[in-house]
């Protein structure tokens, strides 16, 4: 249960694989998606809510359009759910109200199929459920790159998992989340990246490759790295919200920078697990 930012050919691979595990897979294409009331209502038509829910949302209630994202009761004949947005890297362009609305959702119907609807879910109705979003520039390069939510308990033994597949990682705590210059200085610690912002009311961040650094990585397969005590619960602050938009552009842009990190033709992915 994650949020995947990969290449268009990742995502037709997946599609075929989950169609062969009874995957039920909505598509929406983000061109069509340039305030949160748009999105949700290309959110409605892909997963097929039910008439009478899609009447609700036509009220763009952000509270009903989480408590639907966190339902998907309609659709208990799949065992999972994939949601594919292509042309994904157009959200950066929504305001940024409407930006942290969509990022906001996005990230908390993860965290409930993935941490809460374990206690929250009756029966066996609980399912996987991945967000992919595919970035079509031209830089692309084969990329998987993802933000995980998980259960604290699990955090110990994912840093050594982490550690034995050959990642490089490192565990950032959560309150530099409260903080965007904290956030943007532990995420450049950690990757060779320059993040950068044209001006207080940019939309998105400009973030660069630190080439002098490159070297330091090309020991290991990818990267890993953990957020200890996330602040889950909304409403999130400006600040929280800032961090957060940060996180995703991060992801977004690691496709084409990593390109030139690691061994030639092979992905060097990066993960983000939220605690």
């Amino acid at each position: 249960m994650s949020l995947i930012f990969c290449d268009t050919q990742t995502a037709r691979e997946k599609q075929q694989q989950n169609a062969g595990d009874n995957w039920f897979t909505a598509k929406l294409d983000c061109q069509k998606v340039s305030t949160f009331e748009q999105f949700i209502d290309q959110m409605a038509l892909s997963l097929s809510f039910p008439e009478y829910e899609a009447s609700v949302m036509q009220r763009h209630n952000p509270d009903a359009f989480a408590d639907f994202l966190g339902d998907l009761s309609w659709l208990d004949g799949h065992d999972g759910v994939s949601l594919q947005l292509s042309s994904s890297n157009s959200l950066f362009n929504v305001d940024k109200h409407g930006g942290y609305q969509i990022w906001f959702s996005l990230l908390g119907a993860v965290y409930h199929w993935s941490v809460e609807a374990a206690y929250t879910v009756a029966g066996d109705r609980s399912k996987p459920f991945d967000v992919m979003l595919v970035d079509d520039r031209s830089w692309q390069s084969r990329h998987e790159n993802s933000l995980s939510a998980v259960d604290h308990g699990r955090l110990d033994s994912m840093q050594l998992e982490a550690e034995a597949s050959g990642q490089y990682f490192g565990t950032i705590p959560a309150e530099h989340i409260g903080i965007p210059a904290e956030t943007k200085k532990a995420l450049e610690s950690f990757l060779p990246i320059v993040i950068a912002s044209e001006s207080p009311q940019a939309s998105s961040s400009q973030i660069s490759l630190d080439e002098s650094r490159v070297d330091d990585l090309a020991q290991y397969k990818g990267v890993t790295l953990f957020f200890s005590g996330f602040p889950w619960h909304l409403p999130y602050s400006h600040d929280q919200a800032e961090s957060i938009l940060l996180l995703c552009e991060v992801l977004a842009e690691w496709g084409g920078l990593s390109a030139v990190i690691g061994e030639h033709g092979q992905p060097f992915n990066l993960k983000l697990f939220l605690f």
